[in-house]
């Protein structure tokens, strides 16, 4: 079974096709593929605190906000295993988010589509870094 026809067939966001087309050409196994599209499917089902999915063609990694205290009082990322061994929780604290976003919201118009792009580059760099170096699993919790 194709693990991109399910998600051809129900996600309803613009360019489906192409992210579909995109995962399958890179290479990256089709499980983690497919968890990572399952992922996508659910943000778009119901009201979520969810900030991106992004793979780094190991794991479907799934960005949220939380309440700082939550994570130990820290900004993030702290991450958690999954249910499904192809997925990592990159969670961060909602204040920190917020205090970026209120950052950027202040810059002049012309300089936050550039500020959104290098602040979700910086989380995932975080969430890379932190993922190489202590890769969750379920033993450690």
């Amino acid at each position: 079974m194709n693990p991109f026809d399910d998600f051809e067939k129900s996600v309803p966001f613009e360019r489906k096709e192409e992210l579909t087309a995109a995962l399958a050409a890179s290479g990256i196994n089709e499980d983690v593929a497919a968890a990572m599209l399952e992922e996508l499917k659910e943000t778009e089902e119901r009201e979520h605190n969810v900030m991106f999915v992004a793979t780094d063609g190991h794991y479907a990694i799934k960005a949220i906000h939380v309440p700082e205290s939550s994570i130990g009082n820290v900004n993030g990322p702290v991450l958690f295993p999954c249910s499904n061994p192809n997925v990592i929780l990159a969670a961060f604290s909602k204040e920190y988010i917020q205090a970026q976003i209120d950052y950027i919201e202040e810059l002049e118009a012309g300089l936050r589509d550039d500020a959104w792009i290098e602040f979700l580059e910086l989380l995932n760099d975080k969430i890379t870094l932190e993922c190489e170096a202590h890769p969750p699993t379920w033993k450690d919790l």
